[in-house]
């Protein structure tokens, strides 16, 4: 594409327009901003997520200048040589583009100028050709979404019911980030199969492996919950010696021994 069809859609304020091409030198084959040799293991943690597919978001929290900017940028890095083209990538640095204030929904409308300008389709339309688009915003889920507050303790799901769904959702996540931070430890994500039910964390230690399940709702069923633990248990070739069931806290009863049910409060303690 030639720099004047990228830009000929200009339905964004010019200043902005031109900030993001600064942002984004990929867009017309120019060099990324001069990067650190070293790699932080952060970067692959990024790349790891993104393979799962567990969701299709990865947050990257931490307070400033620890090293999240430089790590999407090296992630960035390792796309482009990977094959990944220009166009598919949309990288915001929120700090640095003052103009966004005058939107109501920022992101949104990003999202709508890249697809008709950049990406040429609809993110849809380039996930289903096998050609993904991926968008980093840095800093910039601050004022949105970010800042709805989901409980996880027992007393505030009491109060909002309507957020079990999302809670445990983010129980999940919140049990990954974890178990990404021990160091040494092997985690990964055991998709379903024809015959095998997913599991949704696999911890690899020595030789052995500890299928992990999180079951964040009021109740928790012994046998439908558990399947999935139980059948990764069950095949010899995985040597599982047990189980963990990450719930809300510890009243339900699992009766299968192989199986540990363990509350998510008492996992953090692992922090």
């Amino acid at each position: 594409m030639t720099k004047e069809y990228l830009f000929s859609q200009m339905t964004l304020p010019p200043e902005l327009v031109e900030d993001l091409r600064r942002q984004n030198p990929w867009w017309e084959g120019r060099a990324l901003p001069e990067l650190p040799s070293h790699r932080r293991h952060l970067v692959g943690q990024i790349q790891r997520r993104l393979e799962w597919k567990l969701a299709p978001i990865v947050a990257v929290r931490g307070p400033r200048q620890v090293g999240k900017t430089t790590a999407q940028l090296h992630w960035i890095e390792d796309a482009l040589k990977s094959g990944v083209e220009g166009r598919r990538i949309l990288r915001v640095q929120f700090d640095d583009v003052r103009e966004m204030g005058g939107f109501d929904s920022p992101i949104l409308r990003l999202a709508d100028w890249f697809e008709r300008t950049i990406l040429g389709s609809t993110f849809n339309e380039a996930a289903r050709s096998g050609r993904p688009a991926f968008v980093l915003l840095d800093h910039g889920l601050r004022a949105s979404w970010l800042q709805e507050r989901i409980p996880l303790d027992i007393a505030g799901l009491r109060e909002h019911p309507e957020l079990t769904g999302v809670a445990g959702h983010l129980a999940e996540s919140v049990t990954g980030a974890l178990l990404f931070t021990i160091e040494g430890l092997d985690v990964a994500h055991f998709p379903e199969r024809p015959d095998e039910p997913e599991v949704d964390f696999v911890l690899t230690i020595g030789v052995k492996r500890i299928p992990i399940e999180v079951k964040y709702q009021a109740r928790v069923d012994p046998m439908r919950d558990t399947e999935g633990l139980r059948s990764f248990i069950e095949r010899a070739v995985n040597n599982a010696p047990f189980g963990l069931l990450i719930v809300r806290d510890d009243s339900p009863r699992i009766l299968d021994p192989r199986i540990v049910a363990l509350p998510l409060s008492s996992l953090m303690l692992l922090r």
